[in-house]
């Protein structure tokens, strides 16, 4: 979500290796103490599910990536094969990550948001070609914001484009300022500030990652369904699974949820506070920016296993489905902008990749400071979810773009998967 290249983030080898041998705490052993006396007590829990050849894989991956916690969970066919969790919640405090704990998943929250739309334009109350204005009470100087319609911001095609000028979601005090409010600022001040902005191309005419768009559709929603955008998305996207943890995040560190990771910032500074117009100085997660406001595109927080059951109902593989075969072909259609001969691209709230005839890899990641995720459903029927609670390695890359080839790869190399276990147990 945020594009800055975050710096290095360094454990000592020790402590990587025991924060990484501790997440085996699923199915496997983990150290109940890091201290000298206690290094090597062992003990065994049964709290999740997993294929060996999966954890002989990734473990020594994130101690080459110097990962501090993680939660990966696989599903085939529709089934869940794999929840388990790896490293610490809080390194401090060592405690293990299980499949219930709950990560920040950034811009995974926007297919939520696209679902959730998709089905409003089943119901007939919304319609993919109506102007954003239709719905919102705005007042745009450039009269071409007038023109972006629902399917514009979904494929990110509404005018904004945040390498050209910047990113609104971030710039909590340049708004606070400019409408002369208090800080934090929230969804409605970001909106009001954007409508006096001019647009950066017209509507519908190219891809340009937004957003402030999401935020659009999100606030549309609420006006909408008569319901907060949590609301609606946790009674008509969430419900019908059975996902009863995902919920919306807190900025600051003591609102976090009781099941919340502690996250790893990108680096050693502070930064003052938006959360507060004294500005206080806090690590980068914790208030460097606002998560509340971007509640469509990038604030909730979910479990692995909750990922990867939402990924099987867009598959197909639930009873009741989550969207009819018309919102499936609209959720992965070519934008009309989009070359013909491009190997992927954005359709409506995922990206997209044809690999045949009807056959699709569909996924979208994630990035905040001290968080990466990746959500992924492959075209053979195999989903799968990988949370992490920092954004990066030792060498400042991203853990998702070094994870993204070599899991497909792993999942592969897997030669017993064990019995399928309920959805329901995780949920």
């Amino acid at each position: 979500m945020n594009s800055k290249t975050p710096s290095s983030i360094r454990f000592p080898r020790r402590s990587a290796h025991a924060a990484i041998m501790g997440g085996l705490a699923l199915g496997s052993m983990r150290s109940l103490s890091a201290t000298p006396a206690k290094r090597g007590t062992q003990e065994r829990s049964e709290a999740g599910l997993g294929a060996a050849d999966l954890d002989n894989a990734i473990l020594p991956w994130m101690l080459k990536n110097q990962v501090h916690g993680a939660s990966v969970a696989v599903a085939r066919r529709g089934q869940l094969v794999h929840a388990r969790g790896y490293g610490w919640t809080d390194r401090q405090a060592q405690k293990v990550v299980q499949p219930h704990h709950l990560f920040r998943i950034a811009s995974i929250s926007k297919p939520l948001t696209a679902v959730a739309v998709l089905q409003l334009v089943e119901q007939g109350i919304v319609s993919l070609k109506d102007p954003i204005v239709k719905y919102l009470p705005l007042q745009p100087k450039d009269p071409r914001f007038e023109k972006i319609t629902v399917l514009h911001l979904l494929q990110h095609s509404g005018g904004f484009d945040r390498s050209s000028r910047f990113d609104p979601m971030f710039h909590d005090t340049q708004i606070a300022e400019t409408l002369d409010v208090p800080l934090p600022v929230y969804q409605s001040d970001i909106i009001r500030f954007m409508a006096d902005q001019p647009l950066d191309f017209g509507p519908g005419t190219r891809h340009a990652y937004s957003n402030f768009g999401y935020t659009l559709l999100g606030e549309m929603i609420q006006v909408v369904s008569r319901k907060s955008y949590q609301g609606q998305v946790q009674s008509a996207v969430l419900d019908p699974l059975g996902v009863q943890r995902m919920q919306l995040g807190k900025t600051a560190k003591n609102l976090a949820h009781t099941d919340e990771v502690s996250y790893v910032p990108d680096n050693d500074k502070r930064f003052p506070s938006v959360l507060e117009a004294s500005r206080p100085m806090v690590p980068g997660p914790y208030g460097r920016f606002h998560l509340e406001p971007m509640a469509a595109h990038g604030g909730w927080l979910a479990t692995a296993v909750d990922l990867v059951r939402f990924a099987t109902a867009i598959q197909g593989f639930t009873a009741q489905p989550l969207l009819q075969d018309s919102s499936q072909q609209t959720l992965r259609k070519r934008p009309d902008f989009t070359k013909p001969t491009a190997s992927s691209y954005y359709g409506c709230g995922v990206s997209v990749r044809p690999v045949g005839t009807g056959k699709y890899n569909v996924w979208h990641n994630g990035a905040l400071n001290g968080t990466n995720s990746l959500w992924v459903m492959r075209h053979d029927g195999f989903a799968w979810a990988i949370l992490f609670s920092q954004r990066s390695n030792q060498d400042g890359k991203s853990l998702v773009g070094q994870i993204d080839g070599p899991m497909h790869r792993f999942v592969d190399q897997v030669t017993d998967w064990p019995s399928p276990s309920p959805f329901e147990a995780f949920l």
